[in-house]
């Protein structure tokens, strides 16, 4: 596979502005072919590229993806210094068939635009300082199998920092690990499947997650759940305000006494916890254990309760059958 080096490149959503075909670049693009809403421009990187700045919208920056779908396949490797999806127009980057993208500074995702995201389906972001999830405008990160790969597609983003002032962090297939985490009120943590969320640093003291108040993690169970611990922390790392735990098992059934960590190594405070069950009204709990240092959370299945509606068919079938057998009662004594 051949490598493309550029010190810029430049995209944009119609085709005449796409200035790679002189450097040898594979692309395919394709403003008419259908993608995200109000996404007109479709590119495609195939091959390993290597630049200082990847300019996707025409305007001077880092890589900047304005108005544009950017698929990322075929085991390409793409570099890059710097990264911004969304500076102005929604913007979506997909990784797909194990590929790479590999930011050697800071990555942001929605900077001025609405709902510009990032979706790992098959492959690996590496970021070696910043990754921000929203800044004015809310941004989201997935890591998700792809419709067209719905099985063994796998996603991993590394970073040294995360920080989501204002966006969502979905992790439902594959894992995420960085140094430090900061979730301001407007940003929130989805986590589903086999997703994991890994804390870890060089060193104990370099690793913190904070979170502000009103800042949120959801436990996803209609993606399922995996057997690792969804989040897992480190002992003696910083982890400091109030977060809201939300679990959402609406329209999930778990076996009775089914039970996973959520937490290990994380004493981080919570501010409250919901648990929105399914409709059958399956009973869980929320368990915390220490052991000397260790502190973990543990969610455990319940019975399944019957709804009013039915405990009312069950009485109404008592009472159809306590009336038959009368009946047959006063026959036979006649």
């Amino acid at each position: 596979m051949k490598t493309t080096t550029l010190q810029t490149i430049t995209l944009a959503a119609a085709a005449a502005s796409f200035g790679a075909t002189a450097h040898g670049l594979d692309y395919a693009p394709d403003p008419g072919e259908p993608g995200e809403p109000g996404t007109p421009g479709y590119y495609e990187f195939t091959s390993n590229a290597t630049f200082d700045n990847v300019l996707l919208g025409g305007l001077p920056g880092p890589v900047i993806v304005g108005y544009t779908n950017l698929h990322i396949k075929n085991g390409a490797e793409l570099k890059s210094t710097n990264g911004v999806i969304g500076t102005i127009h929604p913007s979506h980057v997909y990784l797909e068939e194990a590929s790479t993208w590999t930011v050697t500074n800071s990555l942001s995702v929605s900077q001025a635009s609405y709902g510009s995201s990032l979706s790992i389906q098959d492959g690996t972001v590496d970021v070696g300082n910043l990754l921000q999830i929203g800044d004015t405008r809310p941004g989201f990160v997935y890591l998700r199998e792809s419709a067209a790969n719905p099985v063994g597609g796998q996603g991993v983003l590394n970073a040294k920092h995360i920080n989501i002032p204002y966006g969502h962090l979905y992790v439902f297939n594959g894992q995420v690990a960085a140094e430090t985490i900061a979730v301001a009120t407007g940003g929130r943590l989805i986590i589903g499947g086999n997703g994991r969320l890994l804390l870890q640093g060089s060193s104990p003291s370099d690793v913190s997650f904070t979170a502000a108040a009103g800042a949120k993690l959801t436990l996803d169970l209609q993606y399922g759940y995996g057997s690792n611990v969804f989040v897992q922390g480190v002992l003696g790392g910083s982890y400091t305000g109030d977060l809201i735990l939300e679990i959402n098992a609406a329209g999930t059934i778990l076996p009775e006494d089914t039970s996973f960590q959520i937490f290990n190594d994380f004493p981080v405070t919570l501010a409250s916890t919901t648990i929105v069950a399914p409709d059958t009204h399956q009973e869980f709990t929320v368990e915390y254990h220490t052991y000397g240092m260790n502190q973990t959370t543990w969610l455990k299945a319940g019975t399944v309760v019957p709804e009013p509606s039915t405990y009312a068919l069950i009485g109404g079938l008592g009472v159809v059958a306590l009336a038959v057998l009368r009946r047959r009662r006063g026959k036979f004594c006649a």
